[in-house]
């Protein structure tokens, strides 16, 4: 396994510190299709098998099928059962897999109505996700922009979001962020208040909405409450999703994260590492089909030591920001797709 090695990065934000606890990572996804659900499961199975104590964790309510990826039926209680049960621990309901240090928590048992949790439920889900003794929770999130989806990936500065390298994906994905990041803006302002009607005055605008970008929407809130813009803004700013690209079937694909860079500072002055790169690989459809996990079923082949490279800079360096990372990544992929040519 080839692990590549990143000396150029920033020093890491002082307001993301990771506090006590496991680290929590959001993963989602702009649409369906592009293997989110295949990369928590995967990515949980190569951290275990690197050493780590890992919960995969089923939030993908409506569409829950984690289970399938990690060889399991849909039996088992689970999340349903916590957020409806007032004498359950979360502890209590996981699931040993056939991976030492890899645990399964189940989500809904075919219980959709928690695809509208509210909000007093996911913050009790969250504080006892956050008191699990593990070393990281990969929470599998549902497609797309629902109010329960940003939530829950606004429970961590650096969530990951799964993408492949398509046109419609990469703008489903911007459209995510764009909404995620009203999302985040929306919640930081007092409920009912004045702020609060302006912003979604803002965001409802035919005249703006398409035009939109966030930091327009910032100097509007200053011209009127300059001490409430300058810190929703900050709070904005610790904000550093990482993108991981799957079903890559060239680097050079990779020459649109210039644009995609350009665009997010632009239009939502945020910033994002682009953190991994997973080849197509014809292996991961033969493991689907056989609903066996995919690196118990494939472990020597390209796609899985991709996945081992990412778990590898998950432990890494999940915390700190990179430098240049599209630069750096789409060059460290263009090296693994010669060496494996040539090789």
């Amino acid at each position: 396994m080839v692990m590549e090695k990143e000396t150029n990065t920033e020093q890491a934000n002082e307001t993301t510190t990771q506090t006590p606890g496991p680290v929590l990572i959001p993963v989602a996804s702009g649409k369906g299709g592009v293997g989110k659900t295949f990369m928590v499961a995967n990515l949980a199975i190569a951290l275990a098998q690197l050493g780590k104590r890992v919960i995969a964790a089923d939030l993908d309510f409506g569409g829950s099928n984690l289970y399938t990826h990690l060889g399991f039926d849909n039996r088992h209680p689970g999340i349903a059962h916590f957020i409806s049960s007032g004498d359950t621990r979360l502890d209590e309901l996981l699931v040993k897999t056939r991976f030492d240090g890899l645990h399964f928590l189940p989500g809904e048992v075919r219980m959709p109505f928690l695809a509208n949790m509210r909000y007093s439920q996911k913050q009790k889900l969250l504080l006892n996700l956050s008191k699990l003794d593990t070393d990281y929770v990969l929470l599998d999130l549902g497609a797309g922009t629902s109010f329960t989806v940003l939530d829950f990936f606004s429970i961590s500065t650096k969530g990951m979001l799964v993408t492949t390298l398509d046109y419609p994906s990469l703008m489903n994905m911007l459209q995510f962020l764009k909404n995620f990041s009203l999302r985040v803006v929306e919640r930081a302002l007092p409920p009912k208040s004045y702020l609060r009607a302006m912003v979604t005055e803002y965001i409802n605008d035919a005249n703006t909405s398409d035009k939109f970008t966030i930091r327009e929407l910032f100097q509007r809130l200053d011209a009127e409450y300059p001490g409430e813009a300058q810190r929703v803004q900050e709070l904005w700013g610790t904000y550093r999703p990482h993108i991981v690209f799957n079903q890559g079937k060239h680097p050079d694909e990779m020459s649109v994260v210039e644009n995609l860079q350009e665009s997010l500072a632009a239009n939502l002055s945020l910033k994002v590492d682009f953190f991994g790169y997973v080849f197509h690989d014809d292996a991961v459809e033969t493991a689907l089909r056989d609903k066996h996990p995919f690196l118990d079923m494939s472990a020597d082949s390209p796609a899985a030591e991709d996945l081992y490279r990412l778990a590898d800079r998950v432990m890494r360096l999940w915390d700190t920001p990179i430098r240049n990372s599209g630069q750096l990544l789409r060059s460290n992929t263009l090296k693994i797709h010669t060496d494996r040519q040539t090789g």
